[in-house]
């Protein structure tokens, strides 16, 4: 294919999402810094029809699939481009949008929707 199996046997790109408490306590911990405000909020699905009052949902759905790989791409082609090279970046993200555009239409059994949410941290810190 289009990458070599070693580069993807040897690829790690590690990913934690910390909870609200953990933040605080790591920043405490490390003491260089005092936590003005720290919020934590969800963003919907339905929040990006807004922009898209008059298509419709296969239309919507693409659209969102679209922007995520975009989002997507935004953060990680650094990485991914330095491990396997820029040549796949275009195909990588396209099929992304295609493979994220699926998830959207066909949502897992016993939910309504795929139109997942998103969390959003915030912080506000200032330097002691």
């Amino acid at each position: 294919g289009d990458v070599k199996e070693e580069d993807v046997d040897s690829f790690n790109f590690p990913f934690y999402s910390p909870c609200k408490e953990e933040i605080t306590a790591i920043i405490e911990k490390e003491g260089s810094f005092e936590i003005k405000r720290l919020e934590v909020f969800e963003v919907g699905g339905d929040e990006v029809k807004i922009g898209f009052k008059d298509i419709g949902m296969d239309q919507l759905i693409m659209q969102k699939s679209i922007y995520g790989a975009k989002a997507l791409r935004a953060v990680t082609e650094p990485l991914l481009s330095t491990h396997f090279g820029d040549a796949i970046m275009d195909k990588l993200f396209s099929r992304f949008a295609t493979i994220f555009a699926d998830h959207l239409a066909n949502p897992p059994i016993g939910r309504k929707s795929s139109m997942t949410n998103r969390v959003n941290i915030v912080i506000s810190l200032t330097k002691k």
